[in-house]
């Protein structure tokens, strides 16, 4: 278990029986992550877990930022928390064509060729409405010119030592208020 720090230091380290983690684990009712909203994803998984970073690393193509995707509308559309969606995969254009093709129900290749028949465009304008009022649930950042000071990396100093990272930039924060 993690120890929390106080005014006067950490917190003492708490610890745990096998015989607690064994009856918490075994107890009735769902697993506490946050789910992906593919069913043999989440079976697996347990979804994202509360307070872990989870990365998603695929190779080009195969569509690691789609999976990123679902799992970020799930949790911003179907359980209402916030996301911010951050991958140099996808623009928030293609983003925003798969969601509202996932929401609406229409294949996305005629949408993005703009060839919708007329129910599936009236589908696709609910399903915009309906996203358009959740527009602070989920947050984009494609990575558009995004260089090191916009992340606040450090520029490698050379030497030896696990720690070669010079001082950090003191104007690198995010350009979204929310986020600041």
């Amino acid at each position: 278990m993690d120890s929390e720090n106080t005014p006067s230091g950490p917190a003492p380290r708490k610890l745990a029986s096998l015989g607690d983690l064994v009856g918490d684990v075994l107890a009735p009712g769902p697993a506490p992550g946050r789910l992906f909203g593919l069913a043999d994803l989440d079976a697996a998984t347990g979804g994202l877990q509360p307070g872990r970073l989870t990365l998603l690393a695929a190779a080009p193509g195969t569509g690691g930022s789609l999976l990123a995707l679902a799992a970020a509308r799930h949790t911003a559309l179907i359980q209402g928390s916030p996301v911010l969606y951050a991958a140099a995969g996808l623009t928030t254009d293609v983003a925003t064509r798969w969601i509202i093709a996932a929401e609406a129900g229409v294949d996305l290749r005629t949408l993005r060729a703009a060839a919708l028949t007329g129910p599936e465009r009236e589908a696709a304008e609910k399903a915009g409405e309906r996203l358009s009022q959740a527009r602070d649930r989920m947050l984009f950042d494609d990575g558009t010119g995004l260089t090191a000071s916009h992340r606040g990396d450090r520029p490698l100093r050379p030497g030896p030592g696990p720690d070669r990272r010079g001082p950090p930039a003191p104007h690198a924060r995010s350009a979204h208020p929310a986020l600041r």
